[in-house]
């Protein structure tokens, strides 16, 4: 999705969430209006949706975000029981195993925290001899279970990356519908009501505007640059090889 394309769809969300619940009235008494908001906001909808599916909404971050939190938390539960059970037992093989902090879990890369989940997991599994420390067994269930969530998020991600082109296609397609059904059926129809209806009219043209993000300044051309500047003439091709052998003298008589 291009800017431009998210500039348009935040336009047409706010449209529908903010505009429309406050002039409902307005809208629904005119029937030409009703009509047009009712397809707009169903292909509005259908690109929600397509977002998440496609794992570019705020959904599927926030979704992940909180099951990565869960993950570390419970791999970081099951790595202090066993660092309190090596540290008792004098083990340093397992202590040096399971020696993680929540912060060395859920700050690291993707790959390496599943790795160090894994590891736990795997390690807490083999350890005989916990029941000294009374530890859970449950904590293992519920880390085992995050991290098959986990994966499957990651999976879900992975799909989602094949099918990419495919959902920009149907998402601009389905922008160029809505952003025809504003420019051709509804605007036209709240100018002509602009006259006897100024305070919805005023609401919707500011509903409808798209407010461009600063970006970049374009960088000029390195070959525009060179051109632009002025080079300074080297003063020793200007005069001839007598005059400044002539000035060489002058210089030597002087000294």
């Amino acid at each position: 999705m291009t800017q431009k394309e998210a500039l348009q769809l935040k336009m047409l969300v706010f449209l529908k969430n903010s505009f429309y619940p406050l002039n409902k009235e307005f809208c629904d008494g005119i029937p030409a209006a009703k009509i047009i908001l009712k397809q707009l906001f169903l292909r509005i909808d259908k690109l929600e949706n397509m977002k998440i599916k496609g794992g570019r909404g705020a959904s599927y971050r926030d979704m992940k975000l909180h099951s990565r939190q869960t993950l570390c938390e419970s791999a970081f539960l099951v790595s202090a029981g066993l660092l309190s059970f090596a540290n008792i037992t004098k083990n340093k093989v397992l202590r040096n195993a399971v020696k993680y902090c929540y912060s060395d879990l859920f700050r690291s890369v993707e790959p390496e925290m599943l790795n160090r989940c894994k590891q736990i997991l795997r390690t807490a599994q083999r350890t005989k001899g916990l029941s000294f420390v009374d530890f859970d067994t449950n904590l293992l269930v519920e880390l085992h279970d995050n991290i098959q969530k986990y994966e499957n998020l990651m999976q879900q991600k992975d799909n989602s990356k094949q099918d990419a082109m495919k959902f920009n296609f149907l998402i601009s397609k389905l922008l160029d519908e809505c952003m025809q059904l504003i420019a051709c059926k509804l605007t036209p129809l709240m100018k002509m009501l602009s006259k006897k209806y100024r305070v919805n009219s005023r609401n919707y043209f500011s509903a409808i505007r798209v407010i461009k993000q600063a970006g970049r300044k374009k960088k000029r051309n390195k070959k525009q640059q060179s051109k632009s500047k002025l080079t300074k003439p080297n003063i020793l091709q200007q005069k001839s090889s007598e005059e400044i052998l002539h000035r060489f003298a002058e210089l030597a008589m002087a000294e």
